[in-house]
């Protein structure tokens, strides 16, 4: 609605600014209204000459009734007219304003005052001003038509949430775009993608030992199928992040999370062979390093690549297509509204 009355003050007070309505023209005129609105004439079909000489009749008439002279009104009446600087007009209202508080000022002329400073366009020539300050000046004055329609407009003071601190409810949402920057320091924040990086290395030893034979009952408590993964769980841990494994990039595309998948696998998983060896005393047959490596690399690389499909492609402004996340987000709200 701001927008609105932004329009509608836009209309009557910029088109006088920049010349295009002719003097005759009613929008040339809507510096009379608010003495017009006393007197109960009409503005429409009045020159400029009209109102002014309507004006100054107006105020001959009530300095007689009030006993006053009218060199108050005389005063608001010319800020009303003359062009100029906006501190040199601020300056002179303020003294008025004084006089006001200070009770020098009949109420009825007090009341005009009150509508120049509320309605500050009147008191510039918004041709001689900035584009910036004539938007600001034009703003101020929808703001105050705003409130005199009953819509409330802003205020001083009040300061505007930032996107994090609101409060989001419905089907719509917001996703935050995070750079993941650092190595070690992203693990936290990407604590699914993790997850599912130890579980794959959790299957891997868990498809080793089965097929061996040994005991894998249990599921993820196993102990024994947890040790078997560890080294390589280790070796994983030590050089994947600094690697860029935990990046925004590395899951932005599939071709991209395979990619980055692939180099952190291919120098990760023979560390943790090496470090397998080392707890075991001895070196592997050449069939099992072979092995597992090519296990491991194709569960990592395959399991990024399945990550970011669900999640869903991201380009370099965060715009993320449509995925499967999304969409269960959208079913769980709808059945909430049920």
């Amino acid at each position: 609605m701001r927008t609105f009355f932004a329009v509608v003050s836009a209309a009557c007070v910029g088109q006088q600014a920049v010349g295009f309505a002719p003097p005759s023209a009613p929008l040339r005129r809507f510096g009379t209204l608010s003495t017009f609105s006393r007197t109960g004439a009409e503005p429409a079909g009045r020159t400029r000459e009209e109102a002014e000489a309507a004006r100054a009749g107006y105020r001959r008439e009530k300095a007689a009734s009030w006993g006053t002279p009218t060199r108050h009104r005389d005063d608001i009446s010319g800020l009303s007219r003359q062009g100029g600087e906006a501190p040199e007009i601020v300056k002179q209202m303020e003294k008025l304003k004084a006089e006001q508080a200070e009770g020098e000022m009949d109420k009825p002329i007090a009341g005009e005052l009150d509508d120049l400073m509320n309605y500050p366009s009147q008191m510039v020539d918004l041709e001689k001003m900035d584009v910036e300050a004539r938007i600001s000046m034009i703003q101020a004055d929808a703001d105050y038509f705003a409130k005199r329609a009953g819509w409330k407009a802003d205020e001083d003071g009040q300061t505007d949430l930032e996107a994090r601190e609101t409060s989001w409810s419905g089907q719509a949402g917001m996703d935050e775009v995070e750079n993941f920057d650092g190595a070690w320091a992203a693990l936290p924040k990407r604590k699914l993608l993790l997850a599912g990086d130890l579980l794959a290395l959790y299957l891997f030893a868990f498809i080793g030992r089965a097929s061996h034979g040994e005991d894998v009952s249990g599921g993820l408590l196993n102990l024994e199928v947890w040790q078997t993964a560890a080294p390589f769980i280790a070796g994983w841990l030590a050089l994947a992040p600094p690697l860029g494994a935990f990046t925004r990039g590395s899951t932005m595309t599939v071709q991209m999370a395979a990619m980055e998948g692939a180099k952190a696998a291919a120098l990760s998983m023979p560390l943790g062979v090496c470090i397998r060896a080392g707890l075991k005393g001895e070196l592997p047959p050449p069939v099992f390093v072979g092995v597992s490596i090519l296990t491991t690399f194709t569960f990592l690389v395959g399991w990024r690549a399945l990550y970011t499909k669900i999640r869903g492609q991201e380009d370099e402004d965060g715009n993320r297509e449509e995925n499967l996340v999304d969409t269960v987000k959208m079913v769980l709200t709808l059945i909430k509204r049920w």
